[in-house]
This record gives C-alpha cells, structure tokens and sequence, in this order.
C-alpha cells in the first residue's frame, strides 16, 4: 500500500488522514507537483519550455509508476533521479526539462516542509474539535459542586466547569503556539548546491531579476507565501524543532491532563456512588446497595469504603462477594483495613487471602493475625 505510512505504531494510533501525509502516495505526488511548479516558472520566465511538455507533466502527476522508480533505482542508488527517470518514461516529450536546475533539496526538502505543514494543520483541526467540545463541557457543568484536591489532599469547592476551563485554557495556549509556527512555515524554494542559485544563474544567462523571481511563483504555486529568503541547500532544522515543540507541547498536556481528568471523573463518580448508598443505607433499602457493589471492581470498591464513615462502611462490606474480600482489602488504607479485619474471624480471613498474588500478600502481612500469617504461610 502507497496511501498510507506503515509501521506497527501508525497502524495502531494514527488516524487515516495522518497516515496518508506521511505516506509515499503523498511525498511522490508532492515532488511531481513541485517538478510542475518549477516547469511552470521556467517556461513564465522565458526558458525553452512548452506548454505541451507542461501539460504532459500534469497528465502524469498522480499515476506513480512506482516498479519503475523501484527497478532504477537499483541501478543508481538515487532516489530523486529514480523517480525523475520514471516520471520521464510517462512524460517522453517532457523527460529533458524534468528537475531543470535543482537539486535533490528541491523535492526532498520542499516535499518535508509540505508534508508538516499538512500535518500541523491535521492537528490544529482536531485540536480546535478538542477545544470546542471541552469549552461545551465546562459551560454545560460550570455550577456543578465538585471538591478540589491538592496534592491528593482535599482542598477547597469547585466546580466541574472551572476544573474543565484549567485544561481548556493549557489546549488554547498549544493552539496559539502552533498557529504561530503554521505562520512561519516557509518552503526551501529553489536555492541550489549550496543555496546560492548558481545553476539557475546559468540558466537564464545571469539575469538577477528573473531568478528572484524563481522562489515567488513556486511557493505561490505550492500554496505557500513565500519561501526562506537565505539557506544552503536545505532548509534550517530549526524548523524540526519548532514543530517537535508543538507536538512535545501538546503531549506534555495530554498525558498528566488525560490522568487528571480520569481522576476528576472518578471522584465525581465516587460523589454520586456515595449520595446513592447513603440515601439507600439511610432508607434501609439495602437491594440497591448490594446491586451497586456487585458491578464495581474490587479497587472501585475499596474507595467507596474509605469514604464511609465507620457504621455504614460495615453495611457495605457485609455485603461485598466473599471472593472479592482479599482484593478490596489491598485496595484500602491501613485505618480502614484494620477496622474490616477486626470484623471477621480467622477462617474469613484465611479464605480472604490466601489466593492472593505474594506481593499483595505482603502489602497485607503487617495487618493480619499471627495465626493467619502461619496458616497462609504453611498452605503456600
């Protein structure tokens, strides 16, 4: 497949579109278009090429002959006139004034520019969906209660919305970075061995004004306001790291904001989990109860135990399956380990634990009895 980049990791995380900015269909598609831009130029300032070897080019332009390119390049190790022979062998009127004057640079680096330039632009849109539906969930929930945490510790009210307006805000300062550095993109444009346009100097017989004019009408071309005013042949890898910076930007967010988030969702979660048992337990009506604790998972469990206090908390572990008792036992803290453990006796607590993995086993040690230390111990 030509359409679309491969490697393990882009066919398990990269979206479509993604994947075909960085795919072959992409790059070779793009130097043809810049082979045609450069020819376009080259016949509007005066030098021997037609408009029927222009329109030859065009005809080719996405029609890559790929085992062509393939079996030359085998033959002369290059990829840029590999591909040059091969659109020459679609393009025979055309194949002489293919590349005229430039460097491998001129498709190699112009076509990177291209390809993150697309990118860029891929990751703004997704970036400003992300914005506008997050700027709806805070709106929607900006007079909901929530408790704040710093530090893991319980601080002050919020809200659910002005949580949201704290990752809000960081995605809009990533969007302002990359619109900055979508602003500077500027293609190489056509400088040459070493950036000096000496080729193209010869070309047109040394005439100055037709060569500034060279780098203008080929990122006009190529959809770009201009080109770099001064570079070798390639363009600056700063450019790399401008890009890599916004990309390192938003990551820096995402990952502690994706974890911060899962908290927050969890702990609104365990909010509306505890008003529900507190009604039910306070009624007396424990079928409810029993049905919440049997769909959560032990740890999900533990939570709700901690945030009990000590006469409900009862309740509810009498009514936790006996085969989940160990694993919600390592999932709580010590003050309200201590307190189930002192409800059961010895066989409970044997049964409890000993199907446990040794290292939750030990997370447990120091809590149980003597007893059922050595009969777990001696059972292993």
């Amino acid at each position: 497949m030509n359409d679309r980049y491969q490697t393990p990791l882009a066919e398990r995380y990269a979206s479509k579109e993604m994947q075909y900015i960085f795919s072959p269909d992409m790059k070779f598609k793009t130097w043809r278009r810049l082979w045609i831009a450069l020819a376009e130029t080259e016949h509007e300032l005066g030098l021997p090429i037609t408009q029927e070897q222009i329109d030859e080019l065009k005809a080719h332009k996405d029609d890559i002959n790929y085992e062509d390119a393939k079996r030359r390049e085998k033959e002369v190790r290059h990829d840029v006139m590999s591909h040059v022979y091969a659109y020459g062998l679609q393009c025979p009127k055309a194949k002489g004034i293919i590349h005229l004057g430039a460097t491998s640079c001129y498709v190699g680096d112009n076509t990177d520019i291209i390809i993150m330039t697309e990118g860029l632009k891929l990751v703004r849109k997704k970036l400003v969906n992300v914005i506008d539906e997050l700027s709806k969930f805070a709106d929607k929930y900006k007079a909901q209660p929530t408790l704040a945490f710093t530090h893991f510790q319980p601080a002050q009210p919020t809200t659910v919305g002005k949580r949201a307006t704290l990752w809000l805000n960081e995605l809009v300062m990533d969007l302002e970075d990359l619109d900055y550095v979508l602003s500077t993109m500027k293609l190489l444009g056509c400088k040459g061995t070493t950036g000096t346009q000496a080729s193209f100097l010869e070309l047109f017989n040394g005439d100055q004004d037709k060569i500034r004019q060279i780098d203008k009408k080929i990122a006009t071309k190529m959809g770009f306001e201009a080109c770099v005013p001064v570079s070798g042949q390639t363009y600056s890898r700063k450019v790399d790291t401008r890009v890599l910076n916004i990309l390192a930007g938003i990551a820096a967010f995402l990952i502690p904001a994706g974890a911060a988030m899962a908290e927050a969702v969890r702990h609104d979660k365990t909010a509306r989990q505890l008003r529900m048992l507190s009604d039910a337990l306070d009624s007396g009506r424990l079928g409810p109860v029993r049905r919440l604790v049997n769909t959560l998972a032990p740890a999900e469990i533990g939570n709700l135990l901690e945030s009990l206090p000590p006469g409900k908390r009862e309740v509810v572990w009498g009514l936790v399956d006996p085969e989940d008792d160990g694993e919600v036992l390592v999932h709580v803290g010590d003050d309200v380990r201590e307190s189930l453990l002192a409800d059961m006796d010895p066989d409970e607590i044997i049964a409890a634990v000993e199907d446990l993995d040794i290292d939750d086993l030990a997370d447990l040690v120091e809590d149980l009895p003597d007893t059922v230390i050595d009969e777990v111990l001696q059972s292993m």
